[in-house]
């Protein structure tokens, strides 16, 4: 199968800089996607509705949405200096299952494929970089499971603090919020769960109403949809999530 190489990371990732916070993704999507309708800009998460709409909520003193190609880039390297934060993947090449899947199930890799030099920046950076935060963890190619595997026994010498519990930015993975069998979180994971008692009280009686149908769908194994979540609401668990761990907002 052809080997697609990483079309940022030589470019854009500045390992001269010791970075405080560093985003941590494994691979864009293939060239079609990214040169597509869904394409924002040539740079990390450069799809539209990506990483960058949710940054975009957080610090609204950038436009990360609005302008050409090359001025978004711009804008999102202003961002990162301003703030400190590095964004980086820990993949350098892959191959694909499908070719059209941006899934990082469907990524086959080899030990080539691996981006190792993300190891030696972090160990030589050990004392300065603060937060790693990782935009996906669950399966064995996501963010930080192949972060393991690049860092090896090592990873145990990482200062940083490990933040692997955020939602992914891309819309693939929603649905996964709401598929959790607990009682106790009324069928949501429990971050989700966590976000609506905390800032979204008022769909706490939705959820029960949809946890409850959703029983009783199993119990009479129907085939009814469920209610669907009000608009909105994954987007604002995401830009909770990642503002609860980003650095604050510079007046």
């Amino acid at each position: 199968m052809p080997k697609e190489p990483h079309p940022y990371i030589e470019k854009h990732f500045d390992t001269s800089r010791p970075w405080q916070y560093l985003i941590i993704g494994t691979f864009p999507p293939n060239k079609e996607v990214r040169e597509g309708k869904k394409s924002l800009t040539d740079y990390f998460y450069g799809n539209k509705g990506s990483l960058w709409k949710i940054l975009g909520k957080i610090y609204s003193e950038f436009d990360f949405e609005s302008g050409t190609r090359k001025q978004l880039i711009v804008q999102m390297k202003a961002w990162q200096l301003k703030y400190n934060v590095g964004i980086t993947d820990t993949l350098i090449s892959v191959s694909r299952k499908d070719i059209k899947s941006a899934d990082d199930a469907d990524l086959i890799l080899e030990h080539e494929d691996y981006y190792h030099k993300l190891k030696e920046y972090i160990l030589a950076n050990n004392d300065k970089i603060e937060f790693i935060l990782f935009t996906s963890s669950a399966g064995c190619n996501s963010a930080f499971e192949t972060f393991k595997i690049i860092m090896g026994t090592t990873i145990t010498k990482v200062k940083a603090k490990l933040i692997t519990n955020l939602p992914s930015p891309s819309g693939s993975s929603n649905t996964s919020w709401f598929n959790v069998n607990n009682e106790a979180t009324l069928g949501l994971h429990p971050d989700f769960f966590a976000f609506i008692k905390s800032e979204q009280k008022e769909h706490l009686p939705f959820f029960q109403l949809r946890w409850n149908l959703k029983k009783k769908k199993k119990a009479e194994k129907s085939k009814d949809e469920l209610p669907k979540t009000p608009k909105g609401l994954v987007n604002d668990f995401k830009v909770w999530s990642y503002k609860k761990v980003l650095p604050k907002q510079i007046a």
